[in-house]
């Protein structure tokens, strides 16, 4: 296979693996913190 596409394909694959790992630190930092609120009125950082 040409280099070219090689390299499109790693680059593909980090992609997709970073955006899936975004995805998971978006949902984990969504659902996983209390709902209480804080010493603002908002909900806490962390």
């Amino acid at each position: 296979m040409d280099t070219r596409f090689v390299q499109a394909h790693k680059e593909a694959r980090w992609a997709l693996g970073l955006t899936l790992l975004y995805l998971a630190v978006w949902l984990a930092a969504a659902y996983l913190p209390g709902v209480a609120p804080g010493f603002t009125g908002f909900p806490p950082l962390v």
